[in-house]
């Protein structure tokens, strides 16, 4: 753009029946690194069924991501996309499929970020950070507690720790508990809901016994609170 090599096509800025922007936001986050007073033309589409259109939008240049598709915090989508994931007994979802999921997690994942924004490596993961926050929408008496406890990891302060945070957090160190594989991300999830239930904070080896049945009733719980599907 600043080299004057802009040049305007059919591709644009697209917003959906509700104002949302669909399509071009990289082109909107270019230009605001421009001098101010510049200007480029550029074509502008309103009214866009968003059901209808998500996934014919440049496909054929690469996969977009259900962040550069979902106009909410990237790390909620991330988060919201992984608890779809879990709903729908999948590996990945597509942006239609995780949205009312991100919707749902976005304002317990804006909390986190705003007295924890910073990256823990591990224990910033969108497993861990799912876990907290589906437990903040599960127990919300204990919201609170489960943000000091998720703020615990991520800065690492043992002080802070329950028995069962710092189990996991060992676990973590020595490699026992990972999450970085396809297969270790819902293991790593579960592992973490007992690390934010009050209810465990005594436990002292963090064991899942039945990751199968485990996963089962953490989908049933999705489906009934996001999608009112009754188990």
């Amino acid at each position: 753009m600043k080299a004057g090599e802009w040049t305007m096509t059919h591709q644009g800025i697209a917003f959906d029946e509700d104002g949302v922007i669909l399509d071009g936001q990289h082109r909107l986050l270019a230009l605001t690194g421009m001098p101010d007073g510049f200007s480029i033309k550029m074509m502008v589409t309103f009214g866009l069924p968003r059901g209808q259109v998500w996934h014919g939008i440049d496909v054929s240049v690469r996969v977009r991501r259900n962040a550069d598709v979902l106009p909410m915090h990237p790390v909620a989508v991330s988060v919201g996309s992984f608890l779809a994931s879990l709903a729908v007994g999948t590996r990945s979802v597509s942006a239609p499929v995780a949205e009312p999921f991100v919707r749902w997690i976005e304002p317990e994942v804006l909390r986190l970020l705003r007295d924890y924004g910073g990256f823990g490596k591990t224990f910033s993961s969108s497993p861990v950070r799912a876990a907290a926050v589906f437990t903040m929408k599960r127990l919300p008496e204990c919201l609170e507690i489960v943000v000091d406890a998720y703020g615990a990891l991520v800065e690492q302060d043992f002080d802070r720790m329950t028995t069962v945070a710092k189990a996991f957090s060992r676990g973590v160190a020595l490699g026992s508990i990972r999450a970085g594989g396809t297969c270790d991300r819902p293991d790593m999830f579960l592992r973490a809901m007992k690390v934010f239930d009050p209810a465990h904070a005594d436990t002292q080896k963090l064991i899942i016994r039945d990751a199968v049945a485990d996963l089962v009733r953490v989908r049933a719980d999705l489906r009934a609170r996001v999608l009112g599907q009754e188990a």
